[in-house]
């Protein structure tokens, strides 16, 4: 073979090398490239979850916390059965709408893993209470021998998300001028989300 066939050849073995070399840096730069893809996704994904998980605990600090409240005495001290204020109280930072109302008294202690309750004493509302701030209902008597005061209340918050709230109390009477309240009734009864 002469000179000039043999540095053909060796040119060709070298651009040989070279291609391959070429391919195999190309493949490793394609699966890093694919690495590198996976890996935004994932911090894509992190990012969303934290943005969801930030707006919730947000939301969660600011929005509406409605309950039912009620001790206060509104009649004379004369009055045989006393007559109490009922109260809706926002324990959050932004206003709540009122949309559903509900309570009444039973003789005894509700019970069951789901509460039931009449629809015919459910009223209607469409009141804004205040962040911060309580509203007045209405007035109901405490009887002696029906103790339990329970019910649930449904409002929306700023987030327009719809809400509930049930309570379930054993209203005492101590004397005429006074009441206490203690929870009752099971975990379903006095549950709010």
């Amino acid at each position: 073979m002469d000179e000039s066939t043999r540095a053909m050849n060796a040119a060709t073995q070298d651009m040989r090398d070279y291609a391959l070399y070429s391919t195999v840096l190309v493949g490793v730069g394609t699966f890093l490239l694919f690495v590198t893809l996976g890996l935004t996704y994932m911090a894509n994904r992190a990012a969303q979850d934290a943005v969801t998980a930030t707006r919730e605990m947000g939301e969660a600090q600011i929005r509406a916390y409605l309950v039912v409240g009620g001790k206060k005495i509104v009649n004379d001290y004369l009055s045989v059965i006393p007559e109490i204020e009922v109260k809706v109280f926002n324990h959050g930072q932004t206003p709540g709408i009122l949309k559903k109302l509900h309570y009444e008294w039973s003789y005894d202690e509700p019970s069951g893993v789901v509460p039931t309750y009449r629809n015919e004493d459910t009223q209607i509302k469409d009141n804004v209470v205040a962040g911060g701030e309580d509203h007045q209902f209405g007035t109901t008597n405490v009887h002696p021998n029906r103790p339990y005061l329970f019910g649930f209340i449904e409002y929306e918050d700023v987030f327009r998300k719809t809400r509930t709230t049930r309570f379930c109390m054993k209203m005492t009477i101590v004397s005429a001028d006074k009441i206490t309240s203690e929870p009752a009734g099971t975990p379903a009864h006095n549950h709010w989300d």
